[in-house]
């Protein structure tokens, strides 16, 4: 279902549904329900970089991870990754037996 926005989703623990309001684009809103809702927006489709002191002049190699191209070539080398998020925690054990040094930085403890 193409041309549509979700308005809201809200879970109905009584009855173990989720209730949807959708604007149709072309028609105006629909309200629905359904047992089981995938987020699937495609949030990573408009990554950015983060707003880091000194990033634009760093000279080594800048990977995103909702960008990482199949030709990434990281073995024996010093890496840093940025951040324990959902890729983070796939990119680090991924790497890690390849790379000379590896260091995560995380913004905070849990």
């Amino acid at each position: 279902m193409l041309n549509h926005h979700v308005i809201d989703a809200t879970w109905d623990g009584d009855r173990g549904r989720w209730y949807l309001k959708i604007k149709n684009l072309e028609t105006g809103h629909v309200i629905d329900w359904c047992n089981f809702m995938i987020h699937a927006s495609g949030i990573l489709n408009h990554w950015k970089w983060p707003d880091i002191l000194g990033l634009k002049s760093f000279r080594g190699q800048l990977i995103h991870g909702a960008a990482w191209p199949d030709s990434a070539d990281y073995h024996g080398k010093r890496v840093a990754v940025l951040g324990c998020g959902s890729s983070g925690i796939q990119i680090v054990p991924t790497i890690q037996p390849d790379v000379e040094q590896l260091v995560n930085f995380i913004r905070t403890s849990t």
